[in-house]
């Protein structure tokens, strides 16, 4: 059960980026891909932010792992990331930034492209 609506106006805050630019963020719409998927609806949450979608999975392992060496710690430290996935990230997130507000990439802006 949801207590307040995302695609309603005015429940929750505008993006500062979006009332700066009038672009989309990377994480424009992601508020709204949640509550899609709180509600089990896969492609309402894939037209808010794929993004997000994506990676849903990724944090999904991330958490189950913080939450087993939690429970059950290790002597040694576990090992840190490798660079090359940090810098794979980076380059996504900043692809995806620019691909969501050109024309030829309308489907990536949340709510996909316009009917009109």
């Amino acid at each position: 059960m949801h207590f307040v609506d995302p695609h309603e106006p005015g429940h929750y805050p505008t993006c500062p980026w979006l009332a700066l630019t009038g672009t989309y963020c990377p994480g424009c719409g992601t508020m709204r891909c949640v509550n899609a998927l709180t509600n089990l609806d896969i492609a309402g949450a894939a037209q808010m932010n794929i993004l997000t979608l994506a990676m849903v999975p990724i944090m999904g392992v991330a958490y189950l792992r913080w939450l087993y060496r939690s429970l059950r710690p290790s002597a040694r430290p576990p090992r840190p990331i490798h660079p090359f996935w940090l810098w794979t990230l980076l380059v996504v997130i900043l692809a995806f930034w620019v691909l969501r507000n050109l024309p030829f990439a309308a489907f990536l802006a949340p709510g996909g492209v316009p009917t009109g």
